[in-house]
C-alpha cells in the first residue's frame, strides 16, 4: 500500500505543523494553485512532489509543471489536473475521458471545496485549500486529502484538516476605550489650539 497526500491552493502561508502532519507519506500530489517557490520546495523536502499548474500559475510555472499529469502509483492509474468542473457535473473533455479511458484516481484543485466522490470506476478527489490564509472567514484551517492505494480499484481517501491560523489576541474593551478617549482628547486639544503635556502653559 502507498499513502499519498493530495494538496491544492498553497498560495498563502502553510501550516506550521505541515511536516508533522505529512510525516511518513510516500508522495505528494499538487493539483494547482502553486504559490511561491518556497512552498513547493518545502513540500518536496517532505516527500516526492508531483504538481500541475492552475489557471494563475502559468506566468511563473508553465515551463516547469504541466497542465495535466498521468502516472502509475501503487498499480493504479492516476490523473492530476486543476479544473474538471463540479463533480458529478464535469467539463465535456473530462466526461469523455472518464467514459472512454477512466483513471483509477482523478485529482483536481478547482472548484476548491473539499470533495471525495466516485464517478463510474474513477475516484475523484479535491483536497480543498491547504493554505490557512484561504480557509475562509470562520477561521477554520486548511485541508488536504489522504489517499491510500492498494492497487487498481482498491483506493481509499479521506479529507483531513490542517492547523487553523492563529487568531489575533483581542484587545480588552477597557484598554480599547481608554486609548480611544486619549486619542479624542488629543485631537480636541489640537483643534482648539491648546497644548497638552508636561510643557503646557498654565
Amino acid at each position: 500500500m502507498i499513502r499519498l497526500a493530495v494538496l491544492s491552493q498553497t498560495t498563502s502561508p502553510l501550516p506550521a505543523a505541515l511536516e508533522r502532519e505529512l510525516a511518513g507519506i510516500d508522495g505528494i500530489l499538487h493539483a494547482g494553485g502553486l504559490g511561491p517557490v518556497r512552498h513547493l520546495e518545502r513540500l518536496a523536502r517532505i516527500a516526492p512532489l508531483v504538481a500541475v499548474v492552475g489557471a494563475r500559475d502559468f506566468l511563473c510555472y508553465s515551463g516547469r509543471y504541466p497542465e495535466l499529469c498521468e502516472l502509475q502509483l501503487g498499480g493504479a492509474r492516476v490523473l492530476i489536473t486543476h479544473l474538471i468542473g463540479s463533480p458529478p457535473r464535469l467539463l465535456e473533455p473530462v466526461r469523455r475521458r472518464l467514459e472512454n479511458d477512466p483513471p483509477d484516481l482523478l485529482v483536481h484543485g478547482q472548484p476548491a471545496a473539499p470533495q471525495i466522490v466516485w464517478v463510474g470506476r474513477s475516484l475523484i478527489v479535491c483536497p480543498g485549500r491547504a493554505s490557512v490564509g484561504q480557509a475562509g472567514p470562520d477561521g477554520a484551517g486548511g485541508s488536504y486529502a489522504l489517499v491510500e492505494i492498494d492497487g487498481p480499484g482498491a483506493l481509499r481517501a479521506r479529507i483531513r484538516a490542517l492547523d487553523p491560523p492563529p487568531r489575533p489576541r483581542p484587545i480588552g474593551w477597557r484598554w480599547g476605550l481608554a486609548g480611544a478617549a486619549a486619542r479624542l482628547h488629543g485631537a480636541a486639544a489640537l483643534l482648539d489650539g491648546s497644548r497638552v503635556g508636561p510643557d503646557a502653559e498654565s
